[in-house]
C-alpha cells in the first residue's frame, strides 16, 4: 500500500500522462514530483503499476468494434473457449449474474461511446452517493479519417511510449514520419489511463448495463469518484464497470437509482472471467 503522500504524486502522473503520455520522467519529476530524488519516479511508477495503481497510459480511438451481450435468458450462451479463440475479439467478460457474455470484436461500429473517466483524489463522492441530475445524452465519437499509415502507426503505439526509431524500423520509415503520424492521430485518440488508490484488485467489481435519460449526470458523478470507472455504450444501452468497496451496498443504490426511474432496464453481473488481448481494461 503507497502512502497518502505517494498516491497524491501517482494522481499527479495520471494527470501529466493524460496531458501528454510521451513525457519524460526529467519532465515529471520537475512540474509533478514532490520528492527531492529524481530516482523517486520510475520507483513510484513501476511499484503503482505493479500494485495496478496506475494503469496505462494506451492511445484508444474508438472505431470499429462491435458489440455483442447475452442475457441469462437469452439462451444461446457460447463456449467460452470459442470466444478466446475468436481473432476478431478484442475484449471479453464471462459473467455471472444478469448477463452471460459481454464480447467486443473489430467488425462495424457499435460501439459509439467509449472513456475511463478520470477520477478525483481524494474522492468527492462514493459510489452510493452518486445522484445524476444532468441529463442529455454522450457525444458519438466521430470516425476518424485516417490513412493506412495512420492506422499502421496507431497499431504499433497502442503505447505511446514506444520508440518512433523502434516503430519506423518497423514500418521501414523515418522517426520523424512515425512521429508526424503520431500527432495526427493523436488529435483523434482518447488517452486511455486508470487509477486506482487501492489497486484495482482490492475492490469489488461490477459490471452494469442500464439505459437512462441523465447519460452526461452519470458521467459527471463518475468523475467524483476516488478510482476510474468505464463507461461505453452501443444503440441506447451504457455499459458501466465500477470499483466498489462494497458490491451489495453499490448494487443496491443503483437498484434505488432504478425505483426513482433515473436508470431503467437495470442488469447488474460480476465477472467471471476476462479475456482482454487488445482492450486494457
Amino acid at each position: 500500500m503507497l502512502t497518502s503522500r505517494q498516491l497524491e504524486t501517482v494522481y499527479s502522473f495520471m494527470q501529466a500522462f493524460e496531458r501528454n503520455p510521451r513525457i519524460s520522467y526529467r519532465k515529471l519529476f520537475r512540474e509533478y514530483c514532490t520528492y527531492r530524488s529524481r530516482d523517486t519516479v520510475p520507483q513510484i511508477i513501476t511499484q503503482s503499476r505493479n500494485m495496478q495503481i496506475l494503469l496505462g497510459p494506451r492511445l484508444y480511438v474508438n472505431a470499429n468494434t462491435d458489440v455483442e451481450i447475452i442475457n441469462v435468458e437469452d439462451n444461446k450462451k457460447k463456449d467460452w473457449k470459442s470466444v478466446v479463440s475468436d481473432e476478431k475479439v478484442t475484449y471479453a467478460l464471462l459473467l455471472s449474474g444478469g448477463h452471460h457474455l459481454l464480447a467486443f470484436r473489430r467488425g462495424a461500429t457499435v460501439l459509439i461511446y467509449a472513456e475511463a473517466i478520470k477520477p478525483s483524489f481524494p474522492a468527492q463522492k462514493t459510489l452510493e452517493e452518486i445522484s445524476p441530475e444532468i441529463e442529455g445524452e454522450l457525444p458519438r465519437f466521430e470516425y476518424p479519417r485516417w490513412g493506412d499509415l495512420d492506422w499502421e502507426v496507431y497499431r504499433l503505439m497502442g503505447d505511446p511510449r514506444v520508440s518512433f526509431v523502434d516503430v519506423g524500423s518497423k514500418l521501414g520509415i523515418s522517426w520523424q514520419t512515425v512521429k508526424n503520424h503520431y500527432e495526427k492521430i493523436l488529435e483523434d485518440c482518447r488517452i486511455w489511463i486508470s487509477f486506482f488508490p487501492r489497486g484495482r484488485m482490492s475492490y469489488y467489481h461490477l459490471f452494469f448495463t442500464f439505459s437512462t435519460s441523465y447519460e452526461l449526470g452519470i458521467r459527471e458523478e463518475l468523475t467524483k469518484l476516488d478510482r476510474t470507472s468505464y463507461l461505453f455504450k452501443y444503440e441506447n444501452t451504457l455499459i458501466l464497470f465500477v470499483y466498489s468497496d462494497s458490491g451489495w451496498t453499490t448494487c443496491r443504490h443503483f437498484s434505488e437509482l432504478e425505483k426513482k426511474g433515473i436508470l431503467r432496464d437495470l442488469r447488474v453481473s460480476i465477472p467471471v472471467q476476462w479475456h482482454r488481448p487488445e482492450f486494457k481494461i
